[in-house]
């Protein structure tokens, strides 16, 4: 299974690297619109967003923006090891962010985190590399995003009153398999919903 991930992921990242910047602005913007008028965003207090890589995905500045207008607390991930990373608040200046070795910016890690002091979550921006329309998700082979929300989840049954964390997944159109469903093993997190630039995909 890890090797059809791979080939996958060679062929995805291939293409997706050719992708002219204003192509990926387009679309950006048109998934941006539809993420903001989902139920889960309007009621929502607490949103976990990313920011995007320079190139190959969905960028999430226009997110970032509105959920900042609408008074909505704002954490986005910090890798702090192996496999593991944590959602950190952030405020709408941003200086204080720094770029990691994969060129994306995350936050210093001296700030409000999800899970601390009661805080919880409850809506997810998820990037990934590839996405089908039963609303799996290939990410980037470290699993950071399964594992922070299998983390979750264990820690909201605990609590019990804590927010159930609604995944919702954002894609280009080229990041999609039609006609093909991408493997999953036990680790791997299903969606609750994906949105494309044309359409939104929820779990009936």
């Amino acid at each position: 299974m890890s090797l059809k991930k791979n080939q996958l992921r060679a062929i995805l990242n291939s293409s997706l690297g050719k992708l002219a910047d204003h192509i990926i602005d387009s679309q950006s913007i048109s998934i941006c619109k539809q993420v903001v008028e989902l139920p889960e965003w309007k009621r929502c207090k607490n949103v976990c967003l990313y920011m995007n890589m320079p190139k190959k995905e969905v960028r999430t500045r226009c997110l970032i923006d509105v959920a900042f207008k609408e008074g909505k607390n704002v954490f986005i991930p910090k890798c702090i090891g192996s496999h593991v990373m944590e959602m950190y608040q952030v405020f709408e200046k941003t200086e204080s962010l720094t770029i990691n070795k994969w060129g994306i910016a995350e936050p210093n890690g001296e700030s409000r985190k999800i899970m601390d002091d009661e805080t919880d979550c409850e809506l997810i921006i998820v990037p990934g590399v590839a996405f089908d329309e039963k609303l799996s998700r290939l990410g980037h082979g470290k699993g950071y995003y399964d594992n922070y929300i299998s983390k979750y989840q264990s820690w909201a049954l605990q609590k019990e009153s804590r927010a159930n964390m609604f995944k919702v997944g954002i894609c280009l159109k080229e990041q999609i398999l039609p006609n093909r469903e991408i493997p999953m093993d036990t680790r791997d997190q299903k969606l609750d919903a994906l949105v494309t630039p044309e359409k939104v995909i929820r779990n009936i």
